[in-house]
């Protein structure tokens, strides 16, 4: 019984975590990306 209580607060916390979105900051990963490839010779073409 202990069991199955514990895995429905994990299965519910999870469905709770799952459904939050999180801006991602894609100028800024755009930008090291350029860096990087430019750093190490690679051709960066954004698409």
């Amino acid at each position: 019984m202990c069991n199955a209580n514990l895995m429905r607060n994990f299965i519910e916390l999870g469905h709770k975590k799952n459904s939050e979105f999180v801006q991602i900051p894609t100028a800024r990963l755009k930008e090291r990306i350029a860096l990087l490839c430019e750093e190490y010779g690679i051709i960066f073409i954004e698409t």
